[in-house]
């Protein structure tokens, strides 16, 4: 990690130097050559916040893994739902049948398809949970190098991370106003401009930690405001469970 990270540090250095021009240039006049009126911008400045909602919605490889976590949640609900659709037919024909010996043997079968499908619905959970904790470490260990590099060459010594909107649209969402309001933590209620390195950390980790495949155009991949995590969890909540018992 401490060699990745030094030889991050000097690939980060064009986004830190454009991130530094930037600021210097919209903090007073001065043409080329000129000394600025101001102090330099990291002068005194050792604290700086990322919005990790931005992030998230704009690091390319958060996108691919959200992609692949939603196919793959998509393709367990497909499974399981032919096979809820099985129990469910089987059901109705239970309760029409008339002859107990045959209904009998119905019944058992409705109830091995019923533990087979709680068995299958386990282990798609199971592996959809297992497969979106690697992908978030991965994540996590990408972004944690880039914002000390950032950090680093912009002399920054503390970085807070906020879940902040991300458009004028969600600034709207009543999630928005509950988010300021009772923030999870210690949260920056105002962030100018010249602190905040979310844009250099999104380029770096874009530039430097690419994403390993092409990223899906459609799937609804863009997390609420006030997430900090990919797409989780097991395919149970979109799969029909099989009704009756």
């Amino acid at each position: 990690m401490k060699r990745t990270f030094v030889y991050l540090a000097a690939l980060v250095g064009m986004a830190g130097a454009v991130y530094l021009a930037g600021s210097i240039k919209a903090q007073g006049p001065g043409g080329a050559g000129a000394a600025p009126t101001t102090p330099p911008v990291s002068a005194g400045r050792d604290v700086a916040v990322f919005n990790v909602a931005k992030v998230m919605k704009n690091f390319q490889k958060w996108q691919y893994f959200a992609a692949e976590m939603n196919k793959a949640r998509a393709a367990e609900t497909i499974r399981l739902g032919q096979l809820a659709d099985q129990i469910k037919n089987l059901k109705a024909e239970i309760e029409k049948e008339t002859v107990q010996a045959v209904k009998d043997q119905k019944d058992q079968q409705y109830r091995q398809l019923a533990f087979q499908y709680d068995t299958a619905d386990r282990e798609a959970k199971k592996k959809i949970d297992e497969q979106s904790s690697k992908h978030l470490k991965e994540l996590h260990d990408d972004i944690k190098v880039v914002v000390e590099a950032v950090a680093s060459k912009n002399g920054f010594g503390v970085v807070f991370a906020y879940p902040d909107a991300t458009t004028e649209e969600e600034k709207k969402s009543p999630l928005y106003f509950e988010l300021k309001l009772r923030p999870p933590a210690a949260m920056p209620f105002f962030v100018s401009p010249n602190c905040d390195i979310t844009d250099a950390v999104v380029t770096t980790l874009n530039k430097y930690r690419p994403s390993p495949g092409p990223i899906a155009t459609t799937g609804g991949t863009t997390p609420a405001p006030a997430g900090t995590t990919p797409p989780t969890g097991g395919a149970g909540g979109t799969i029909p469970k099989p009704g009756g018992k």
